[in-house]
């Protein structure tokens, strides 16, 4: 069995140009989450005697948290930028600030955008915070790869 992974150096990072491999890092991440399913599609048909299912349209939310930077390009910025006009981008991720490799994959979305931001989020003596919500566009491809 392998060695767990502590999840304390996530790596971020897109790009504008659909045809770059050069991404640009995203900082002060805090919390990542990448839930992948396929929506249950009820295949039952008469003479089955259970619910049976197919699995259909995959579904590829990412949530972002991060800790919240007003400066001139800072996470408010480049996200506000980027919901505010609709762009879409292409998102890279990996479980640690690492090189890529069989214990350290990498994601990649082809084609996303961001649909809701949170831009001040954070109580009386804490650090602001920026909440990012970003869904695939259509034609986006996910790829999952231990070696780019």
């Amino acid at each position: 069995m392998a060695d767990p992974v502590l999840f304390k150096n996530g790596f971020v990072a897109f790009t504008t140009s659909t045809g770059s491999s050069t991404y640009v890092e995203v900082d002060a991440n805090k919390s990542v989450q990448f839930p992948l399913s396929k929506a249950e599609l009820d295949d039952a048909v008469m003479g089955d005697t259970a619910s049976v299912f197919f699995p259909g349209l995959t579904s590829m939310p990412l949530s972002l948290t991060h800790r919240q930077d007003f400066g001139a390009s800072g996470i408010d910025q480049k996200f506000y930028a980027l919901w505010n006009n609709g762009t879409p981008f292409k998102v890279k991720m990996r479980p640690v600030d690492a090189a890529v490799s069989t214990t350290n994959p990498s994601y990649i979305v082809s084609k996303v955008r961001v649909f809701s931001i949170t831009p001040i989020s954070g109580s009386h003596g804490e650090l602001l915070q920026q909440a990012v919500e970003i869904r695939p566009c259509s034609t986006a491809a996910l790829t999952r790869s231990t070696s780019t």
